[in-house]
């Protein structure tokens, strides 16, 4: 039990960036379509996801 208490407390929470990457980075379907429709960059968007992550993981 200790073990399994250790291994969550290491775990970040999931953030919005995180769900963000994996849409940005899903090269078809309706999300896909709707944001290359808004002119978004898709590997930009994915990118900046990603960084932002890993920002607020160090903060």
């Amino acid at each position: 039990m200790q073990g399994l208490a250790k291994a969550r407390a290491q775990h970040s929470p999931l953030l919005g960036s995180h769900i963000v990457a994996i849409v940005a980075g899903m090269p078809h379907g309706v999300a896909a379509r709707a944001l290359r429709c808004m002119g978004v960059d898709l590997d930009d968007l994915r990118l900046t996801a990603e960084a932002v992550s890993r920002e607020r993981k160090r903060a």
